[in-house]
């Protein structure tokens, strides 16, 4: 599968490195291959090795044992990711707007 993207052309170059970073950082989302493992396979503890060999998936996973500590894990690679991408936008603010809804539904 590759990736098409749309070539904006101008001199504003703040955010050419984030747009590398990200396109780089792409490469490590889960493939098609990898959801259809996990749904196929008949216990969490199956997914979850899935999961302990797929970086960067794998640090945030390593301490998950049972499935009740299963959502723990997905949160804590959630922050991980949000405080990464985070990090290198010069203008760090607009990546809070993506967290927003995430903070909406938490308030429901």
């Amino acid at each position: 599968m590759t990736l098409k993207y749309t070539e904006v052309l101008s001199k504003d170059s703040r955010y050419a490195y984030t747009t590398g970073r990200v396109r780089a950082l792409e490469l490590y989302l889960l493939k098609e291959a990898d959801f259809v493992r996990m749904r196929q396979s008949g216990k969490i503890e199956e997914v979850l090795q899935v999961l302990n060999k797929t970086f960067p998936y794998s640090e945030s996973m390593k301490d998950i044992q049972k499935e009740e500590e299963f959502e723990r894990g997905l949160d804590r690679e959630l922050k991980r990711t949000y405080e990464e991408v985070r990090y290198f936008c010069p203008e760090s603010e607009l990546i809070d707007l993506f967290w927003l809804d995430n903070d909406f539904y938490n308030l429901r």
